[in-house]
């Protein structure tokens, strides 16, 4: 039997991260407005960056990169 705290859903290893050393997570719904925060746009901005590049936060981080230089 697996540990009480294990998601069965959860298949990735803990602790990824993007090649610059990132943590590398899937940004959920429900952190929408924490992850915002983190990057320094609004929620619609990352709705919108999640739709086109997916919810893994470096992805993300990679298309808001532009975004956020000036």
């Amino acid at each position: 039997m697996g540990r009480a705290d294990s998601d069965p859903t959860d298949d990735e290893p803990p602790g990824r991260e993007d090649p610059r050393g990132h943590p590398e997570e899937d940004i959920r719904p429900d952190e929408i407005h924490r992850w915002a925060d983190e990057f320094g746009v609004s929620a619609e901005e990352l709705r919108l960056a999640i739709e086109r590049v997916g919810p893994v936060s470096s992805e993300v981080r990679k298309f808001l990169r532009p975004t956020q230089a000036g």
